[in-house]
This record gives structure tokens, sequence and C-alpha cells, in this order.
């Protein structure tokens, strides 16, 4: 997935969501500002026992096509 920024023209590149936010869980959403799903996934976390770190990558390419367009950035 790429993302460009009308504003400013800045791309930003999206590869294997699902790998890294697997390997990296809420940090890998942190980095690309996807408060929301970070804050969810750590509350999930801590009533599920930890086993909504291997659910939540499954959701994390759509979590973060969702964050860029609602802040206006456009698929390129």
């Amino acid at each position: 997935m790429r993302f460009r920024n009308p504003a400013t023209g800045q791309i930003v590149e999206i590869t294997n969501p699902f790998l890294w936010a697997l390997l990296f869980g809420r940090f890998y959403w942190a980095k690309h500002e996807a408060w929301i799903g970070v804050i969810l996934g750590v509350l999930a976390a801590f009533m599920t026992f930890g086993l909504s770190w291997f659910i939540a990558p499954i959701f994390a390419q759509l979590v973060l096509r969702h964050r860029y367009l609602h802040n206006g950035w456009q698929e390129a």
C-alpha cells in the first residue's frame, strides 16, 4: 500500500503489515500513529491475557488504511 499526502507530497509505503504487526505488535501501529488501534489493542491484550497479540495483525492492513485515508492521505 502506498499513500501520498496531498499537502506535502510525502509518500509512505506500507509493506507486509501483517508480519510487522505480528512481530512488533502495538509498537508498529504506534509508528504509523494509529493511536486508536494501539489503545484498543492494549486493552484487548489485558482482557485476553495476550491472546489478542496474535489476532490483531489480521486487521493491521485495514486499521492503517483507515488511518491514512481518514487523515486526508490519498492512495497512490
